[in-house]
């Protein structure tokens, strides 16, 4: 009795046994799936923390740009008080000097003067305009190179992630269980180029050109980073300009050829139709002298069938009307079909015309 009762005991220990792996293996296939969506959260998070410190540091290139212009102006102002001193103190000496003729040698020596004095100014402006253009080409080369390693750790972050979600999901291959989490999209970080660019009157930026210009004469290859990545950002514009209108171009071409295929449709099925229509009229044309014919051979025959004659008379006349009311809208229907088509309705014309003369 006891063997009987583990025999039947057996299949049921091995059911239980079963359905205890079974749960296992969904609870494994739970926690690798919360594993993945933990890990894309935290990719998410670490996108999302990118962006903002993008964001902040753009807000604080911005404030380093308003601080700048508040800085020029408030250098400009000193400058500009020392220039109206300086063309005050001119008029007032060819003020005097006009006065008096005995101090004319006293005039012509302010006059040296007040022109050294001004061509010590305009010295200084010039320097100063310079060490300004200076800090601010060191500056956009700084936030050039902080991008460009911005960039590149963003690149290594998506590689990274994508990594983790390849190896995920050989694991899942590997182990039987199907990849329910799909691939989250990482937006690429778009590279910025900004081109700040300021032009002076004076003539030290000039000669800073001329240099500049000679110096790309004598070394054609050794270009600048920002110009390089400005001109491929312009041939990639180009060249999508260029994808884009060869896509218009074949669009416009598929087009027309379309229009015409089914222009030549239209014909068909119109010349079709007509025909048809042409044929019913035709056969009820027929249809009706037949039964003419037969109403009159009908009447001969003599008086003792009249009211079988009336009766039929009357059933086809019926039969007549009908007839020709749909003849008359099949007729109204091709003379629209004819309007809309009148250059297949002359051909028909002219083939029924061939064929009649060669009858």
């Amino acid at each position: 009795m006891r063997k009987k009762q583990q025999q039947q005991n057996l299949p049921r220990t091995q059911q239980q046994q079963q359905q205890q792996q079974q749960h296992t293996h969904i609870r494994i296939q739970q926690q690798q799936q919360e594993k993945q969506q933990q890990e894309k959260q935290q990719q998410h998070t670490h996108i999302s923390m990118q962006q903002q410190k993008k964001q902040q540091q753009h807000t604080q290139k911005q404030q380093q740009q308003k601080e700048q212009q508040q800085q020029q102006q408030q250098q400009e102002v000193p400058i500009r008080m020392h220039l109206l001193i300086v063309i005050v103190i001119i008029i007032s000496s060819s003020s005097s000097s006009s006065t008096s003729s005995s101090s004319k040698s006293s005039s012509i020596s302010t006059r040296n003067s007040s022109s050294n004095l001004l061509l010590l100014l305009l010295l200084l402006l010039q320097k100063k305009k310079q060490q300004q253009q200076q800090q601010q080409q060191q500056q956009q080369q700084q936030q050039g190179q902080g991008q460009e390693g911005q960039d590149t750790a963003a690149a290594a972050v998506g590689a990274a992630a994508a990594g983790r979600e390849a190896a995920a999901r050989a694991a899942e291959a590997a182990d039987g269980s199907p990849a329910s989490a799909a691939a989250a999209a990482h937006p690429a970080a778009a590279a910025h180029t900004r081109t700040d660019g300021s032009s002076s009157s004076s003539s030290s930026t000039q000669q800073q050109e001329e240099e500049q210009q000679q110096h790309e004469q004598q070394h054609p290859h050794q270009h600048h980073p920002q110009q390089q990545a400005q001109q491929q950002m312009q041939q990639q514009q180009q060249q999508q300009q260029q994808g884009q209108q060869e896509q218009q171009q074949n669009m416009d071409a598929r087009q027309w050829k379309q229009q015409k295929k089914m222009q030549k449709q239209q014909q068909k099925q119109l010349k079709k139709l007509l025909l048809q229509q042409r044929k019913q009229q035709k056969k009820l044309q027929q249809q009706q002298q037949q039964q003419q014919q037969q109403q009159s051979a009908r009447r001969q025959k003599g008086n003792g069938s009249v009211y079988h004659l009336q009766k039929d008379e009357i059933t086809a006349a019926a039969a007549a009307g009908t007839a020709a009311a749909a003849a008359a809208g099949r007729a109204a229907a091709a003379r629209g079909a004819a309007a809309a088509a009148g250059e297949a309705e002359s051909d028909i014309i002219e083939e029924e015309k061939a064929k009649s003369v060669s009858a």
